[in-house]
């Protein structure tokens, strides 16, 4: 019966790959369902820990006991790593900007102070600092208790997402018009729709009540056409037979599917060293060790859909889109309802010639056309910021990819901090002419 206990080894041995197996595909699953890790090495190597203990109990040798005693330092050590790296990589990730929002689908999170270092071949790209105040808002330095608000709303864009707190176009507008207070409502990945919702349900009446003049100001990607219709998950509006757009709750997954390309879900094959790879990638200790300071190989980045285009952009959208009616009619019911609730028109600033949604300048003309009929007064980026704004796309439409004169740079193709200068300088102009002016609540 010698062969007995090499049988039952090898049994214990499979039964415990067989389970690893099995907690890293659980893994998959919850990171694409639920968009969470279950930290699998930290089980994988609870469940080893307990196999040598019960290895060592059974042993018959002092010499043998002591080795496996000694051995279950090392998944032990794991498991502390794991879960060292995984609280180390949420105090650093962006990802932490914003949490799930009952109305909104997502919004930004309450009390946060954060720095984000993204660096590309050893050289740094920014380090920001972003600040919430209670209610989730980007802090402005240097605000004041005003009782004339500026209120800024959109995405990323508005938000000032890859640059500091004093790089923000609210910041620029605070330094230039020292007597307004400065509201920052925008969140990354945020649009038009995220605007009606925060309005319609009162989600910023404790900053709005402080206000008894407003200046609302929403800022547009063409990318918020698609995040209207589900392309980010965010609040859903339809649209009854009068062409009146109505809340319906928060996007699902299954709305995001018409907006990319057929091949965008087709499943890949990977190589067995790639499937390796893929798995080793599930472990907090293999990405801290691989990206201990966010940065990044270029061949890397350039590998992945958001670069397809050699520069940062949304991933392998489908375009076109035929549905417009649906964004705009949501940008019409806000100006509705500010002129409503607080006798105010709605600005409008319009980023076109934009690259950060893969070219889709092809919208311009309808964003800046369907402006003009609704009767809501808009500037266009290029107007403001001139032929140097238009010849960033272009030098990338030509294949330059390293001069930007308003976009950070060809990582991350949000404004940069002189775009907002000239913004906010150009805002500052128009209500000193009276342009944009400030109108009292009813």
């Amino acid at each position: 019966m010698r062969w007995h206990k090499p049988l039952t080894l090898a049994l214990w041995i499979l039964a415990y790959l067989g389970t690893s197996a099995i907690v890293l595909k659980l893994d998959g699953v919850c990171m694409q369902k639920f968009e969470c890790s279950i930290l699998p090495y930290m089980w994988i190597s609870a469940a080893l820990t307990l196999l040598l203990i019960y290895f060592a109990r059974k042993s018959r040798t002092e010499a043998l006991k002591l080795a496996l005693s000694y051995l279950t330092i090392l998944p032990l050590c794991i498991i502390a790593g794991e879960a060292f790296f995984y609280y180390k990589k949420l105090a650093i990730s962006s990802s932490r900007l914003t949490q799930p929002h009952e109305i909104l689908g997502f919004a930004n999170t309450p009390n946060l102070f954060i720095q984000t270092p993204f660096s590309v071949d050893g050289k740094l790209v920014y380090n920001p600092t972003y600040t919430h105040d209670t209610y989730g808002n980007r802090i402005t330095p240097h605000n004041n208790d005003s009782k004339a608000c500026i209120n800024i709303y959109g995405g990323s864009f508005a938000y000032g997402s890859g640059l500091s707190d004093d790089e923000t176009l609210g910041a620029f507008l605070a330094k230039d018009l020292p007597h307004f207070h400065i509201n920052n409502f925008g969140i990354g990945g945020a649009g038009a729709h995220t605007m009606l919702a925060r309005l319609e349900f009162d989600l910023d009446k404790q900053a709005l009540s402080q206000c008894q003049e407003n200046i609302f100001f929403y800022i547009i990607i063409p990318h918020h056409i698609y995040r209207a219709l589900g392309a980010v998950l965010g609040p859903k509006y339809t649209l009854d037979s009068t062409g009146t757009p109505h809340y319906q709750g928060i996007f699902t997954k299954e709305a995001q599917k018409p907006f990319y390309k057929e091949d965008y879900a087709t499943p890949k094959h990977f190589t067995i060293q790639e499937k390796l790879i893929n798995q080793l990638e599930k472990s907090y200790i293999v990405k801290f060790i691989s990206n201990p300071s966010q940065n990044y190989d270029s061949k890397d980045l350039l590998a992945l859909e958001s670069y397809q285009i050699g520069v940062a952009s949304h991933p392998n959208i489908n375009l076109p889109i035929k549905n417009t009616q649906t964004y705009f009619a949501i940008v019409a019911k806000i100006q509705a309802l500010l002129r409503e609730r607080y006798n105010a028109p709605l600005y409008v600033l319009v980023y076109d010639y934009d690259m950060h949604a893969q070219f889709l300048d092809r919208y311009d003309s309808l964003i800046q056309e369907s402006l003009a009929q609704m009767g809501i007064k808009f500037w266009a980026m290029s107007e403001i910021l001139g032929i140097e704004y238009k010849q960033d796309l272009a030098r990338v439409k030509r294949g330059d990819l390293e001069h930007f004169a308003y976009r950070i740079s060809r990582w991350d193709t949000h404004p940069n901090a002189r775009a907002n200068a000239q913004i906010a300088e150009f805002i500052a102009e128009q209500i000193e002419n009276g342009s944009i002016k400030a109108k009292s609540g009813f």
